[in-house]
């Protein structure tokens, strides 16, 4: 069980609203939000058709990926959430914040101890009258204050008043744009030293693809290559992402939310390029090339990909490049990124001719190896 402070104001009488479940409380203002008047409790929901987009997106990817995926998404999106079309709500934003505290509050009683500890970045948050002059003292991000203040929120034991002010300092600090980010940032991996927020920027920049104008995918799995703990802020990235789409009214525009989705794709795509990258290091490093790595995988795969022409002499090349010098170890390399250009996603390639034009290089490569191979003897 969670520690909890004493509330300030514990002597107070309580109302009925503040002895409803806090659970209870937010299923209440999200289905305000939602103009949903059926009961919160009672038949399985229907999936919101945003989940059949990811579903559909992501369908075609290895399993690894998807497993994982899935995994992130159902609860960034809170795939129990009702959608009935009925209301225009002018404002995403407090739709956003319910479905924040929702996931808030369900994260809070499995990860108990996770939560303690955000509370304590910010342990005396209940007890001011002025929470964001605590806040702006701490030079926390906005998103990773929201963090905070949410995990405080998903304390049932805070009284009226006290739920009121935090709920005030959470309205404010979601107001940005990139809220949402900055506190899955922190969540998942923290940002506080000069090259976390380096990266949170980076973050930054890939989380509003759908907003600007689109990279490329080979571009897009650069950056993503490029990420220091690289897998908890993909999760960061997703669970911002899911949140926004979650958020997103049923009428909402189509473009806006077919980008958001492409984005969420590019996660999972890039996911199973990483998996099957790292299976074809696995099998290099068994031929006796202990440095090679997934990661020099991933970039000689994006490097391949970068290429407007390649020939078996440009792939020796880059093989002594890398320090592939035995037979065995370029035979394996030439086989491994055969495999990873038949199967990478048709938007890596620059055009229809590239696929094809790579693997008949990678091809003429392998035959001389191989013949290099019988004249030795091997």
């Amino acid at each position: 069980m969670v520690e909890r402070l004493p509330s300030a104001a514990n002597t107070l009488i309580q109302t009925p609203q503040e002895n409803k479940p806090l659970e209870r409380m937010l299923a209440d203002e999200w289905q305000a939000l939602e103009g949903d008047a059926r009961p919160v409790r009672g038949g399985t929901p229907d999936a919101p058709g945003h989940i059949a987009l990811i579903e559909a997106a992501i369908a075609q990817n290895e399993e690894a990926a998807f497993a994982e995926s899935q995994e992130n998404l159902s609860f960034a999106l809170g795939m129990r959430f009702r959608r009935t079309g009925d209301r225009d709500v002018s404002d995403d934003k407090p739709r956003a914040r319910a479905l924040f505290e929702q996931q808030m509050h369900r994260l809070a009683r499995v990860s108990g101890a996770q939560f303690e500890t955000l509370r304590g970045q910010l342990r005396d948050l209940p007890f001011v009258p002025d929470p964001q002059l605590l806040i702006r003292q701490a030079q926390m991000s906005a998103g990773h204050a929201a963090l905070v203040v949410a995990a405080w929120l998903a304390d049932s034991g805070l009284d009226a008043g006290t739920r009121m002010r935090l709920r005030r300092a959470l309205d404010e600090l979601t107001s940005s744009e990139t809220w949402a980010i900055e506190a899955f940032a922190a969540l998942e991996c923290g940002t506080g030293d000069n090259a976390g927020m380096a990266l949170l920027e980076q973050l930054k920049s890939l989380f509003r693809q759908s907003q600007g104008p689109q990279r490329s995918l080979t571009q897009w799995f650069e950056a993503c290559r490029r990420f220091g703990q690289r897998r908890a802020r993909l999760r960061a990235l997703m669970q911002a992402l899911g949140l926004e789409l979650g958020a997103e009214r049923a009428d909402a525009d189509t473009q806006r939310l077919a980008a958001v989705v492409d984005d969420l794709r590019r996660v999972v795509l890039f996911l199973t390029l990483e998996s099957a990258c790292e299976q074809s290091a696995q099998a290099i490093r068994a031929t006796g090339c202990r440095v090679f790595d997934t990661d020099t995988m991933i970039a000689e795969v994006l490097t391949l990909l970068d290429q407007p022409w390649v020939g078996a002499e440009w792939l020796a090349q880059r093989a002594a490049h890398l320090g592939v010098a035995t037979l065995d170890s370029r035979y394996a390399l030439s086989r491994e990124l055969t495999r990873l250009i038949k199967s990478a996603h048709d938007g890596c390639f620059r055009d229809e001719t590239q696929r094809e034009t790579l693997g008949e290089a990678l091809d003429v490569w392998r035959t001389e190896i191989a013949q290099e191979g019988d004249a030795s003897g091997r």
